[in-house]
């Protein structure tokens, strides 16, 4: 069994920084990535661009392949009805709280450094509340 001093969760900016980091102050690092392995033949993501032009519905995770096997919201799932108001997610990820996270995000190596909406959700006032930390 390998030994590792770190593991870091997804391959996005953030993780793959981290991991190079550490890695060069001779740290034993394994990154974990949900995507496909582009090093394997017909696992990898084909070209992005064929991929979205031929996609159905031209919405930010259009120029990936789904991964059954690691499935992600897309933007199609996210619905709004008169009865309900917000959103709601009826996909891989379900959300019925009263804010719903209303966006999608795909998982493939590279994570949010291949698909950024631009989505930033609204601080609450909770959010900077420290006491529970001091």
């Amino acid at each position: 069994m390998t030994r590792y001093d770190v593991i870091v969760v997804g391959a996005g900016a953030a993780g793959s920084l981290v991991a190079e980091r550490l890695g060069g102050h001779g740290r034993r690092v394994l990154v974990l990535e949900a995507g496909a392995n582009a090093a394997d033949p017909g696992q990898g993501e084909p070209d992005p661009l064929t991929t979205y032009v031929t996609a159905s519905a031209k919405v930010p995770g259009s120029a990936y392949r789904p991964q059954p096997a690691a499935p992600w919201p897309e933007v199609t799932d996210v619905v709004g009805t008169d009865e309900a108001p917000g959103f709601r997610a009826a996909g891989h990820l379900l959300q019925n709280g009263p804010l719903p996270y209303a966006s999608s995000y795909v998982r493939v190596n590279g994570g949010t450094g291949n698909v950024w909406t631009g989505l930033a959700p609204r601080m609450l006032p909770e959010d900077f509340d420290t006491e529970a930390f001091g």
